[in-house]
């Protein structure tokens, strides 16, 4: 029972810190996607309303709503704005043909071009790359402990692969292998969570923000 306590001890004390550390890479991306749909509601007020929109507003609307928020400058864009828009009005079964059409030649005339749109790194895939990375490192002491070997292995290497929890070669191969795995079990569910979690959100929003955008028509 030691040694069963030992094991889960010392894995929770190596995936401590790279959770917390996705953790808060994903809640940041999560605060950046409200503000998005926030900024894609007040727009889409104006669109009820059958008023075109000009880049100027979209801006400005950003600006307000990643300033109050205290999030980073550029990390949500005009052109994300105005495609979210084009693709909520082409799925909006509330506006007729004739509305969609005026709606998309409006945003087609103020899409920013490409020399004038700023790019900025993609938020979103942080946590994804960072999970990704988090599953490599797990994997990284297993690849090291076969390359070492039974016959180059020390004493000192008892503290680089299980804090002294374990000492001599086999037990330390059992640990990494069990490392690696949970590494791989945990990435894997991170992925799935974050991908079923964020295609959820975003079709809730999309299907609340069309209803929004029509119901003045």
């Amino acid at each position: 029972m030691e040694t069963v306590l030992t094991y889960i001890g010392s894995i929770a004390s190596i995936g401590g810190i790279p959770l917390a550390i996705y953790l808060y890479l994903k809640s940041r991306e999560d605060k950046i996607d409200k503000i998005r749909r926030q900024v894609l509601q007040i727009i889409s007020y104006q669109i009820g309303e059958k008023r075109d929109l000009k880049i100027f507003e979209i801006e400005k609307v950003i600006n307000s709503n990643v300033r109050n928020n205290k999030l980073a400058i550029g990390s949500i864009t005009a052109s994300n704005i105005i495609e979210d828009l084009i693709s909520d009005t082409i799925a909006s079964p509330l506006l007729d043909p004739e509305r969609k059409n005026q709606i998309i030649d409006n945003l087609q005339k103020i899409f920013p071009s490409e020399n004038l749109s700023i790019s900025s790194p993609s938020s979103s895939s942080q946590s994804t790359l960072f999970a990704s990375v988090a599953l490599v490192m797990s994997l990284l002491p297993i690849f090291i402990t076969l390359v070492i070997g039974k016959d180059g292995w020390s004493e000192n290497l008892d503290w680089w692969f299980s804090f002294n929890a374990f000492k001599g070669y086999v037990p330390n191969v059992i640990f990494s292998v069990v490392t690696a795995g949970s590494g791989l079990l945990a990435s894997y569910m991170i992925l799935k969570l974050k991908s079923s979690t964020k295609k959820t959100s975003h079709n809730k929003s999309s299907k609340r923000d069309a209803e929004k955008t029509g119901a003045p028509s």
